[in-house]
């Protein structure tokens, strides 16, 4: 992946220095900030939760790859076009669209993500998941850590 464009910015740089290293043990991932930035997120969840994120936040990174977008110059129409594509496409592994359940937890997930990447990582300006809500997931993704609906 390659770095934002803001990553020149002295400030941009500090902060990504700040992110912790080798915390995936995958040389070629570590020296990403993205996925540094990942790896600072995920310490915050254990078990389940952190797999599912792992996973989530690699699908999403997936997307942008293929698109050819650094996942840190990522903006609301990326995400939103992200979450139409999962809901109409089939998916790799199902080859069925992604049900509204998964492409909430995948929202919540990059909500989290981008929050800490702007609050607690000093990374970003802003978040691109703010005020998204995913076609077929009428209350969009819910904030980190929140319990789920009865």
């Amino acid at each position: 992946m390659t770095i934002p464009p803001a990553a020149a910015d002295p400030g941009t740089a500090a902060a990504i220095a700040r992110l912790p290293t080798a915390a995936l043990g995958v040389p070629g991932l570590d020296a990403d900030p993205a996925w540094r930035l990942a790896a600072a997120f995920l310490l915050g969840y254990r078990g389940h939760t952190r797999r599912a994120y792992f996973a989530d936040i690699r699908a999403w990174y997936g997307w942008c790859a293929g698109i050819d977008l650094p996942p840190l110059s990522a903006q609301r129409h990326h995400v939103d076009r992200w979450i139409a594509e999962q809901l109409e496409h089939p998916q790799p592994g199902t080859g069925r669209p992604a049900s509204a359940a998964t492409v909430t937890r995948r929202l919540s997930c990059l909500s989290g993500l981008y929050e800490y990447a702007v609050v607690d990582a000093g990374l970003l300006e802003a978040s691109p998941v703010v005020r998204v809500k995913g076609r077929g997931c009428p209350t969009g993704p819910a904030p980190p850590g929140s319990p789920k609906p009865s």
